[in-house]
């Protein structure tokens, strides 16, 4: 493995500044320069979790509806600083999103929140995660249902 793929880091939108980061571009453009521009290049910094691990969970509505202008602010401030091929913007979602033993998104959130999500990532070619819960039983299987899923909704 290339040195630089070993020394490829993410930086984080922590949920608590969801809300400013998703009510302004220069709001966006703001939080890049002080957390990701006052580092990059010297810190090779590949990617923008906007969230961190979102819940899915009552009381976690607020944090889904901030995700989408969140992504899209800081995608157009990287695309403004002609950045945004070599920084990606990318969401992570907690397992609490899932169907569980399924391998889907849940229903009552997919149409309204998940699904724009994606559609935007798939957009702009840039990743999502799902985070397991700790005691997530045989990986490899789930994961492989995960990933069988996952992309075949990118597809629709």
């Amino acid at each position: 493995m290339s040195r630089e793929a070993l020394s490829r880091t993410a930086a984080v939108v922590p949920n608590e500044q969801l809300k400013e980061v998703s009510s302004s571009i220069l709001m966006a453009e703001s939080w890049t320069r002080a957390h990701v521009l006052a580092h990059y290049p010297g810190i090779n910094i590949t990617t923008i979790v906007v969230g961190h691990t979102l819940l899915c969970g009552k009381g976690q509505e607020e944090y889904l509806t901030l995700i989408l202008p969140s992504l899209k602010n800081i995608h157009y401030t990287l695309t403004r600083w002609g950045l945004h091929q070599e920084i990606k913007v990318s969401a992570s979602f907690s397992s609490s999103c899932m169907h569980p033993n399924a391998g889907t998104f849940r229903s009552d959130i997919a149409e309204t929140h998940i699904k724009p999500l994606l559609s935007f990532l798939q957009h702009i070619n840039s990743p999502y995660l799902v985070n397991p819960q700790s005691h997530f039983p045989t990986l490899s299987d789930n994961a492989n249902i995960l990933l069988d899923s996952h992309l075949e909704a990118m597809e629709n």
